[in-house]
């Protein structure tokens, strides 16, 4: 959009302001029958659409078959008594979504090969074992459909620890949290 022309918000709020603001003039629209100036996209921009286009074919397959499936759901409680409609409708759908399959609409783009950082994909050993060991002490401790002080306790650190475990960073653990203590 052009800098001279106005938006729709700068107009709606020109005339909302009671005068405050300078209501923008419109500009005229073309003559009927006449063409409004597009620029034409790059050669390489024509070449990336025509291949999107022909890369992702609209998905409806999977549409049709996700519709199906929330449609036959509703015919499954027992209450209704027409358990066999949605199961049917449920079919249908599973049979949909293999055809999309098979057709090629569950593909996904190719993704672009990246040298991974190794450091991206490690985790700290000690951190994630006590996560771990803390959340099988929160699931021990859970019970009865209770939140106590030492359940949710365990299931605090069980967080805390894991997220330590895979947290990325240039600097040590000791560091961050003297910064840590020094800014509280």
């Amino acid at each position: 959009m052009p800098p001279s022309e106005p938006s729709v918000l700068d107009y709606i709020k020109a005339l909302l302001s009671l005068g405050r603001h300078r209501v923008p003039a419109i500009p005229a629209l073309p003559a009927a029958g006449a063409r409004p100036r597009v620029a034409r996209p790059r050669s390489s921009d024509r070449a990336r659409v025509t291949d999107l286009a022909t890369v992702r074919p609209l998905p409806w397959r999977i549409a049709v078959a996700f519709a199906l499936f929330l449609v036959g759901q509703t015919f499954l409680p027992p209450e209704r008594g027409s358990w066999q409609i949605g199961l049917l409708l449920i079919l249908l759908a599973a049979g949909i979504t293999i055809w999309a399959a098979y057709e090629g609409e569950w593909r996904f783009p190719q993704l672009e090969k990246v040298a991974l950082n190794h450091k991206a994909l490690g985790f700290r050993r000690v951190p994630l074992a006590l996560g771990l060991l803390f959340f099988g002490l929160t699931f021990l401790f859970s019970g009865g459909n209770r939140f106590t002080f030492l359940n949710v306790s365990f299931w605090h650190l069980s967080i805390a620890f894991v997220v330590a475990a895979f947290w990325q960073t240039r600097r040590t653990p000791r560091t961050v949290w003297k910064e840590w203590k020094e800014s509280l």
